[in-house]
């Protein structure tokens, strides 16, 4: 339950980020943060993929 606590709070996370970044039209070093918002979204969908259907054995089983 713990990881999709994790999964959860990255998705948010990106989500946040990217709000973030449109809301300040790309400015300088908004490049970043729009990549770091992409990443920690794609992680939690890495959890969540791993979490619910994920083989038996792997490092989060």
């Amino acid at each position: 339950m713990g990881l999709i606590a994790v999964a959860v709070g990255l998705l948010a996370t990106g989500i946040a980020l990217l709000r973030w970044a449109w809301l300040a039209k790309r400015r300088n070093g908004m490049t970043a943060v729009v990549l770091t918002g992409w990443l920690a979204i794609g992680a939690s969908f890495a959890i969540f993929a791993d979490a619910f259907g994920g083989e038996r054995g792997t490092a989060f089983a």
